[in-house]
């Protein structure tokens, strides 16, 4: 069955239908959504809260590795994919602790624009104990310690 734009019999082709740009918006996502999370899964490992200071913390990692956004849905509505799922807004995070941050019981403060890309504070249940920089795995990571 030959589709609307391509049927020699219409007069005027139609043009491309919904279908088919959804599916190109679909394809070109997923792509951006690949690349973005294999440089977080390089920058975090498997957890970004796995450094012996953060497991005393927040506790011991448990489960699967996840890709954790640290902005809301409500916030990246009608964003493009690239900064939808950009690497300054997204962790890398064992289920256990994406599902704490998810329910709000570890916070995060970006302390630089470059935001999960560069140093980042965590506070657990709005107590003041939190990561020193120095021991936060992504700047001991980069530094090589």
């Amino acid at each position: 069955m030959l589709s609307a734009s391509a049927d020699p019999r219409l007069k005027y082709a139609k043009g491309i239908t919904r279908d088919t740009l959804k599916a190109r918006d679909d394809r070109h996502e997923a792509q951006v959504k690949r690349i973005n999370r294999a440089k977080v899964k390089l920058r975090d490992g498997d957890c970004c809260l796995s450094s012996p200071a953060a497991q005393e913390l927040f506790g011991r990692c448990m489960g699967t590795d996840e890709w954790n956004h640290l902005e809301k849905r409500s916030k990246t509505r009608n964003q493009s994919p690239e900064e939808r799922h950009a690497t300054g807004i997204t962790c890398m995070a064992c289920s256990r602790h994406h599902k704490l941050i998810d329910d709000g019981d570890i916070k995060h403060r970006f302390l630089t624009k470059a935001k999960a890309d560069g140093p980042m504070v965590w506070q657990w249940k709005g107590k003041r104990a939190r990561l020193d920089e120095r021991e936060h795995p992504r700047t001991t990571s980069r530094s090589g310690r």
